[in-house]
């Protein structure tokens, strides 16, 4: 049969390499290594494909269910894949081959099905049917009702003659409980929101409040012409409070503010 180097070897998916599994129904699959191709599966009893036990074109499937196909246990089988462009010859080349081990799965054994326990995996895991079984049990314990004692075996649970006032502590402790956990994790999450809005303050995300932290700096620490006419001028606030300590110790009274009107001197 002609071959050619045009298409790739397929890689091979499942069963993998030293892969034990049941002889049921095996499922050979690989991956498409390109369009308007079909492929050939091999099966053999040895690593050299002599001893082919199937040999099958299974068209453009990426996959092929074989069922019934071996029947001796711990016994090791190898398989591989080509390809070819449909309505050619040419075959592409086989795959690395990949073995496997066959060996029957013991079945479990038949019997009747076990009660639900509020104690197994469920779909909402095991509270909800925890809640049911004690609210269950808190009825056969008020009323004594023959019913709810029943509910109880259909459940799985023994009726222990816990006191009510127990199972209603029991009950009202979990509850206070994931109360707390509620409350704690709220208080983090604020915690963690105060401080991401103080560090985008800190870090200058506001450019609003910049420019007024900016502007009052300069303010308290520039010199400024304020009316030229009337020699009124605005000086840094070290200055101001300077020239208030030397009026203070010549006990001359008088009023300062962030405008000055200098004189000689000053």
């Amino acid at each position: 049969m002609p071959q050619t180097n045009d298409i790739p070897a397929p890689t091979l998916v499942a069963p993998t390499q030293g892969l034990t599994i049941d002889p049921t129904v095996v499922t050979f699959r690989w991956e498409d290594v390109g369009d308007d191709l079909e492929y050939v599966l091999q099966v053999a009893a040895d690593a050299n494909f002599d001893e082919v036990l199937l040999d099958l074109n299974v068209g453009e499937a990426v996959e092929c269910t074989v069922p019934d196909l071996f029947t001796e246990d711990d016994v090791t089988y190898h398989w591989r894949v080509r390809a070819r462009r449909s309505g050619e010859d040419a075959w592409g080349p086989f795959s690395e081959p990949t073995q496997f081990t066959i060996e029957t799965l013991e079945a479990a054994p038949a019997g009747p099905s076990s009660p639900a326990r509020p104690d197994r995996e469920e779909d909402l895991g095991p509270a909800p049917g925890l809640l049911k079984s004690v609210a269950v049990e808190v009825a056969a314990e008020v009323t004594g009702e023959e019913e709810y004692y029943e509910m109880e075996e259909e459940l799985g649970v023994e009726h222990e003659n816990v006191g009510v006032g127990q199972i209603l502590g029991f009950v009202a402790s979990i509850i206070v409980t994931l109360a707390l956990m509620i409350i704690f994790v709220f208080n983090i999450v604020n915690v963690s929101e105060q401080r991401t809005l103080e560090a985008r303050v800190a870090t200058g995300d506001y450019p609003e409040l910049r420019q007024a932290e900016a502007d009052a700096t300069n303010k308290l620490t520039q010199y400024e012409i304020l009316n030229d006419d009337e020699a009124v001028y605005r000086i840094p606030v070290n200055r101001a409070m300077e020239l208030m300590v030397q009026d203070a110790r010549t006990d001359t009274v008088r009023t300062y503010s962030s405008e000055l009107q200098l004189r000689p001197g000053n």
